[in-house]
Formats: structure tokens, C-alpha cells, sequence
């Protein structure tokens, strides 16, 4: 099994930053290339289409304190053949009422291999109409989700996690928001492993997120839990 990070990236200074936090003998790739908002849904899909194994998707602004639970995380997914394991993007954090259905790509485990062996549609075209049904609610949705969700199309990559969802099987992460009411960590297995800021895009325009993800990286800096395989 083969574990890639990939980043679609925004700002090379503060990927860095995110790259420092990962053990350096995993191969992380940045790309500069998706710059647009539509350009989110194309990267997932160039992951699945174009990654031999197992794909982890993390943001500039998303810093890893325990990557040892991002192993376990792979695993799990690799032992039990989940398509996908991320936090909800709906009925979870207050700011994100997004579907439950959908896992924000901030942090995302890809199964690429299981998805392009098994898939059921042939085109992008086909998966990105794809529609919230309700047979996935009573299949997946995690017990430690509210209510303040939306099933609708919020996010361009919506049609292809309604997809996973409905042909194969998810799994959800939980999260909280941490430090500055905006901030969020997730937890598996009762640790926490990471802090992911939002707003990386604002990074260079503004000093004042500059300032403030900058000291939540040092945060995680210091809660970095060392002797990560």
C-alpha cells in the first residue's frame, strides 16, 4: 500500500508550513495549477483517476499533529474498503451546513485504487449529476452529526460524494471547533491529529489571517506528537 499527499495549493510559503508537520520520508506533491473554484471538483477527480493507491488530500492551512492517526486512518480505509474517510461538511462545525454526505477536502482519504476498480459510472459528466438520495441516509450518516445540514448542490464536488456514497462505503471523522472559534481539529479514536485554520486563500491578502493562521501553525507546532512513523 502507498500513501501520497497531494495539495492543491494556494500559497507556497504556508504549504511548507503543512509539509514541515509530515514525517519526510512521505511523498507529498503540491500542484498550482487548480486555482479556480470549479478547479476543486477536477483535482479530486484527477486523484482518483490519476494516484495508484491510496491518495490523502490536505490543505495548506491544514496542519497534522499525530500523522500516526493518519496511518491508522489509511488503514482502516484499506481493511474495511471505505471509498473515502473525512469530516462531514455539513452538521458538524457551525460554519460548514453543507451535506453530511460530503467530506470537506480540507483532510480527505481517497481509496483510488477500490473506486476506479469498482466504478459504476463512466464519465465525470454522469457522477457530477449525481443527486443526494436517501437510501445513503440510512446506510452512512454518523451518529455525531446535527442537524444543520443541507442535501442540496452548496460545493461543485457534492455530485461526486453523493456518488461514492451511494455505491461504496464512507468513512466519517468527526471535528470541532478549537481556539479561536473558527479553527477546527479532528478526532479518531479519541486523539486529535490535526488543526485546519480555513481562509488559506485569504493568506497573502490579509495581514490580519496571515497573523492568525501563522499562530495557530505554531500551536500545532508545539502539540505535534513526535515518533510518527
Amino acid at each position: 500500500m502507498s500513501i501520497v499527499v497531494k495539495t492543491r495549493s494556494c500559497n507556497p510559503d504556508l504549504y511548507q508550513k503543512m509539509r514541515s508537520l509530515i514525517p519526510e520520508h512521505i511523498e507529498c506533491i503540491r500542484y498550482d495549477n487548480y486555482r479556480e473554484w470549479t478547479d476543486a471538483r477536477r483535482f479530486l477527480y484527477d486523484c482518483i483517476d490519476h494516484s495508484e493507491d491510496i491518495v490523502v488530500v490536505i490543505d495548506d492551512d491544514c496542519f497534522i499533529t499525530d500523522w500516526r492517526v493518519v496511518e491508522q486512518i489509511v488503514k482502516d480505509v484499506v481493511d474495511n474498503e471505505y471509498a473515502f474517510a473525512g469530516m462531514p461538511d455539513g452538521g458538524v462545525i457551525k460554519h460548514r451546513t453543507n451535506s453530511w454526505v460530503v467530506a470537506n477536502p480540507f483532510f480527505l482519504v481517497l481509496n483510488c485504487k477500490l473506486i476506479r476498480r469498482n466504478k459504476k459510472l463512466l464519465n465525470r459528466d454522469s457522477v457530477d449529476d449525481f443527486k443526494y438520495n436517501h437510501f445513503i441516509h440510512y446506510s452512512h450518516k454518523p451518529d455525531f452529526t446535527n442537524e444543520d445540514y443541507r442535501n442540496l448542490d452548496d460545493e461543485i464536488f457534492n455530485g461526486l460524494f453523493y456518488y461514492l456514497a451511494f455505491y461504496f462505503n464512507p468513512l466519517y471523522i468527526n471535528g470541532r471547533i478549537v481556539i479561536d472559534d473558527i479553527a477546527t481539529t479532528l478526532t479518531y479514536n479519541d486523539k486529535d491529529f490535526l488543526i485546519h485554520t480555513w481562509y488559506s486563500r485569504e493568506y497573502s491578502a490579509y495581514d490580519s489571517v496571515r497573523e492568525r493562521i501563522d499562530n495557530i501553525f505554531k500551536i500545532a507546532e508545539q502539540c505535534k506528537v513526535n515518533g510518527a512513523s
